[in-house]
Order: C-alpha cells, then sequence, then structure tokens
C-alpha cells in the first residue's frame, strides 16, 4: 500500500511539473500589415514586400517577389562571358552571411531577406507573409562583397602582370573582368538599398581591365579546318565559340587549331514514320603555345525526325549546342588549368 501511495504521488508530481501543452487560437481579423506593412517597418529603414497563397511557402515566395519587383525595372541583368572562368575556382565564394536569397532576374540575387510575419486567414484560406530587407544590414554585407571581390580582382590583375604567358594573362584578367561585372551589379542594387551615399575607389578600373583584355586578345588567334568534308556549318559553330572567348580567327599560324570532322549514318529503325542517324562529331583541338594536343572532343548520338530533313536539322542543332556549351566549358576548363 505504501509503495502504491507512493508511485501516485510521484506520478501526480510529475503531471504538476509538465508544462501544459500550448494553445494555439485562430484570429481570424487581419493584421494590419497586410495593408500597411511599413507602418510596423519604415521605408527608410526597410524594403518590405507582403505576398499571399495557398501554403506558407507560396506566400513568402510571393512576398520575396514583391521585394524583387522593386530591382527588376532598375537593375541591368549581366553575363559576363568571363563568368566560367571564377567556376574554376576553388577557393572563390562570397564571405558574406545570407539569411534569403530571391531571383531578381536571370543570374541575379538579392540577400538577406527574410520573412516577419505570417498569417493564415480560414475566411479566405489563403497564407499571408511579410517580408523584409534591412537596408542598413544588406548594405553591409554588399559593401563586404564589394571589398573582397576588388582585393581579389587586385590578385588576378597582379598575376596577369606578372605572366609571360598569354594563356595565363587571358585566364587571370578574365576572372577579374568577371568579378568586376559582379561588382557593378553589386553597385546598382546599393543605389536602391543604400541608407548613405556610397562611394568606392574600385583596384582596377574597368577601363583599365577592358583595354588590357583587348589588347591581349589581338595577340591570341585560332585556326579552324575540317576534315572528311564535314558540313561547313561546324565551322560556324565553333567560329561561333571562339568569339565567345574573343579570340581572332585566321587562315594561317595560330596559337590554337581546331579539326573537327562528323560522321553521319541512317538509323535502321525498320519504321515508315521516323527517319533518322546515328552520328559522331569529332574535335581536336591542338595548343601550339605548349607543344600540347587537347583530349579529342568525342559526341555520338542518335537523332529521329518525322522526316530525314527534319532529322538532319536536328542533328545540326544538337552539334551547335554541344560546340557552345559542352566544347566551350572544356576549353575553358584547359585554360585555367594550364
Amino acid at each position: 500500500m505504501k509503495f502504491v501511495l507512493l508511485l501516485l504521488l510521484g506520478v501526480m508530481f510529475t503531471y504538476a511539473c509538465t508544462p501544459a501543452p500550448k494553445v494555439v487560437h485562430q484570429n481570424d481579423e487581419e493584421p494590419e500589415w497586410i495593408e500597411n506593412p511599413y507602418k510596423l517597418f519604415p521605408k527608410s529603414m526597410y524594403l518590405v514586400g507582403v505576398g499571399s497563397g495557398d501554403t506558407r511557402e507560396a506566400a513568402e515566395n510571393n512576398a520575396y517577389g514583391s521585394i524583387a519587383k522593386v530591382f527588376r525595372s532598375k537593375i541591368r541583368v549581366r553575363q559576363s562571358v568571363y563568368e566560367q572562368f571564377l567556376e574554376t575556382e576553388k577557393d572563390f565564394s562570397s564571405s558574406s552571411q545570407l539569411k534569403r536569397r530571391t531571383t531578381v532576374g536571370a543570374d541575379e540575387e538579392l540577400k538577406n531577406i527574410r520573412t516577419e510575419r505570417t498569417h493564415f486567414s480560414s475566411k479566405d484560406g489563403l497564407y499571408y507573409a511579410l517580408a523584409v530587407l534591412d537596408r542598413a544590414e544588406t548594405e553591409a554585407i554588399y559593401e563586404e562583397e564589394l571589398q573582397d571581390n576588388d582585393q581579389k580582382i587586385a590578385e588576378y590583375f597582379a598575376r596577369y602582370k606578372k605572366s609571360q604567358d598569354k594563356i595565363h594573362q587571358y585566364a587571370n584578367l578574365a576572372k577579374a573582368l568577371a568579378l568586376d561585372e559582379k561588382n557593378k551589379a553589386i553597385e546598382e542594387k546599393l543605389a536602391i538599398i543604400a541608407v548613405h551615399k556610397f562611394e568606392r575607389e574600385p583596384a582596377v578600373s574597368s577601363e583599365t581591365l577592358h583595354s588590357e583584355m583587348q589588347n591581349l586578345l589581338d595577340r591570341i588567334s585560332v585556326q579552324i579546318t575540317s576534315q572528311n568534308n564535314a558540313p561547313p556549318e561546324i565551322g560556324d559553330y565553333l567560329r561561333e565559340m571562339v568569339g565567345m572567348l574573343g579570340f581572332k580567327v585566321v587562315t594561317g599560324q595560330a596559337d590554337f587549331i581546331f579539326t573537327y570532322s562528323l560522321t553521319m549514318n541512317p538509323a535502321n529503325l525498320q519504321r515508315d514514320d521516323v527517319q533518322g542517324f546515328n552520328w559522331k562529331l569529332t574535335v581536336g583541338i591542338r595548343d601550339n603555345l605548349k607543344g600540347n594536343t587537347l583530349n579529342t572532343f568525342n559526341v555520338e548520338k542518335r537523332t529521329l525526325g518525322i522526316s530525314e530533313e527534319q532529322a538532319r536539322a536536328k542533328v545540326m542543332r544538337a552539334i551547335r549546342k554541344e560546340c557552345t556549351e559542352n566544347l566551350y566549358r572544356q576549353f575553358v576548363e584547359y585554360l585555367t588549368s594550364t
């Protein structure tokens, strides 16, 4: 009996010490911030956006998008042809602490957006979210990123000036120019966000970087030749790829020689409604500066169409994509590794 009494006392004590479960009350009264968000977060200190949706996530995304709209019409989306040179840098990363990102446009993002309020209305079955961007806090993040980028630009430019190898020079200038484009995009955002007037002296001016690159490009050449009567369109695609890098295409002696060939054979499909080809694209690249022959670029695929003409056209579109995307990426990796 004594044991049972002690057991009951223990259970009662445990129950008394256990916090009562939190009761969430449904309140259908619409919060004032839905119609007047700047009353809570003054415009002088914040950018705010209100969004709604069937789910909380959708409401938050719409709120972030509302803030992004402020920037979309004022920020020019910059797509640097040198962007991929930065991707080869293993140690390249922004030191900024990010709370939230949201897309402004293609390859353009805002940083440090956070959700401050949410509300669910059972009356209309919608979630509401209030997102904010703290101007001063975000300004400091972007200024830190500018300083980091400027430091890297100075390092890349110093390497460029020190090197006697024009491909090393090109890779370092390309990285510096990619960061310079990033800095221009940051400055455009700061013009909207900044609480204080922002002034900055770049480590190396854009004019200097572009002038040095133009002088260098005049000294880098490529020759493009075909084998096995390959379609001349492939040569056009390779010229397009080389043009993305800014190199000159010449007919005589060159720093790089691209040699391409194509084999196309009808695919034996045993069908009357579909035509197709088995094809193989081969591109060899000779680096006369280093005396190297790069690994041959090979693509083997089967392409189908409702007619032979359509199938052939699809083959050529696929080859163009291979040249301007995959071959381009591999060649950039080579340029940054030599």
